[in-house]
């Protein structure tokens, strides 16, 4: 299992190269074998693919493919038109109300998770956070996949050994841990000087910051610098926001939730990939799935309220954020899980983990997420570089903002940008 970041999409091409070149091994996992199916827990009730497709031709497909035309991938700050403002600036709940799908009726709920699961905000998402999930999905698609993209593979070694790789290549005695960067200070276009937390002091011509951009907020930046920054610039560091999704992941003694179950008149061949309301769990999926153990993993992918108030991992485990999840958490997601699976709980074998990147200090959220009035106020602004500071990680690829893909591919942005400048 994976305590951050899982599953790499077939579009992620960079990151796929980059894993090729380090000479490390994709494995296809899918996250439903062939034939099986997604299932919706909303509220009590429980619905499946073919009631989502019901929704989706005639209802929610043409909705968002008209809304995407109206307003196209993707605006910045000081590219919009005013339909982007439009959308930008009504929250996505208002959008479903007005569109013929009140917040009672349960694809508005599902569609709420949809979000949180993606974004990891739910009261404060944009309409256009909606659009773009699902503004490209086909119309005889149903609706699936939810995440809107198809989330196929992942490093066969675990997606670290792609950093250890790097750095192995790299050279570890030219990498530097355990360094907490408090300061930077110099004139706007440089030589930067660097303060650490342990007091020591470095410098440099030419700076990358990389750290989750919504935490270059709690760096000193020296007023010289700081008042060069362009004010999208500065509206972007100040406001950008972070995901709060985290995981539980659970063991079972078999994948017995591979099983049919009849749903709403049919029979439903299920698999570990669920949803349900925003007020839950949120999203699962298979662990694992190549391994050939009879034993079984569901990742629970969870966000919103639960995303804040995990509880600690078990002392002595790990650290109070990554370790052995808290049983209150695991009895609460087993009770779900039953109501999915009759009788899946009698299969836990003990072994769960928590994975707290809200609680994480070093990341104090799992990526970065544009909310209501972002896209046309300073989104597209953290991708600029200032003076000569430049700017990577997640949150600064206009492409593939959130994902690992585009963690790589602002770094390599970066690193064009720089030797061209020199």
């Amino acid at each position: 299992v994976e305590w951050g970041g899982e599953l790499i999409s077939t579009e992620h091409t960079v990151l796929r190269n980059l894993v090729h070149q380090l000479n490390l091994e994709l494995i296809d996992v899918g996250k439903n074998t062939a034939g099986e199916e997604e299932v919706y827990l909303i509220g009590d009730d429980l619905y499946n693919e073919h009631d989502l497709a019901d929704e989706w031709v005639g209802g929610i497909y043409e909705l968002m493919k008209r809304a995407q035309q109206d307003a196209p991938w993707q605006p910045f700050y000081n590219a919009y038109t005013e339909q982007h403002l439009y959308y930008d600036t009504i929250t996505a709940q208002e959008w479903l109300e007005q569109s013929g799908y009140p917040s009672s009726h349960w694809v508005h709920k599902l569609l709420m998770s949809d979000l949180l699961a993606e974004y990891g905000r739910i009261d404060d998402n944009s309409a256009l956070n909606l659009i773009y999930l699902l503004g490209w999905t086909p119309r005889n698609a149903g609706g699936i996949p939810l995440a809107g993209t198809d989330e196929r593979f992942r490093v066969k070694s675990g997606n670290d050994s792609v950093i250890h790789a790097m750095a192995d290549q790299f050279g570890h005695d030219r990498i530097r841990t355990g360094k907490k960067l408090v300061a930077v200070s110099g004139d706007y276009a440089g030589p930067y000087q660097l303060t650490f937390e342990d007091g020591s002091i470095d410098s440099c011509e030419k700076l990358v910051l990389a750290v989750p951009y919504h935490l270059i907020r709690t760096i000193d930046i020296d007023p010289r610098i700081w008042s060069g920054f362009s004010a999208a610039k500065r509206l972007s560091i100040l406001n950008m926001q972070p995901a709060d999704n985290g995981k539980l992941q659970l063991e079972f003694s078999s994948r017995s939730y591979a099983r049919t179950r009849s749903i709403n008149g049919r029979d439903v061949e299920m698999s570990a990939v669920t949803y349900s309301g925003p007020d839950s769990y949120i999203s699962t999926w298979e662990g694992d799935v190549k391994n050939p153990s009879e034993k079984g993993i569901i990742v629970n992918y969870t966000g919103g309220y639960w995303g804040e108030n995990l509880g600690d991992a078990v002392p002595g485990t790990g650290t109070p954020y990554h370790g052995v999840a808290n049983p209150a958490d695991v009895q609460r997601l087993l009770g779900e899980f039953d109501s999915i699976w009759p009788g899946i709980s009698s299969e836990y074998t003990g072994k769960a983990l928590v994975s707290n990147w809200w609680q994480n200090p070093w990341s104090q959220g799992a990526f970065i997420s544009p909310v209501v009035g972002t896209m046309t106020s300073f989104w597209g602004a953290q991708l600029e570089a200032e003076g000569n500071i430049f700017f990577a990680g997640e949150a600064c690829d206009a492409e593939y903002w959130s994902y690992m893909n585009g963690a790589i591919a602002s770094g390599e942005r970066a690193a064009r940008d720089i030797a061209q400048s020199v």
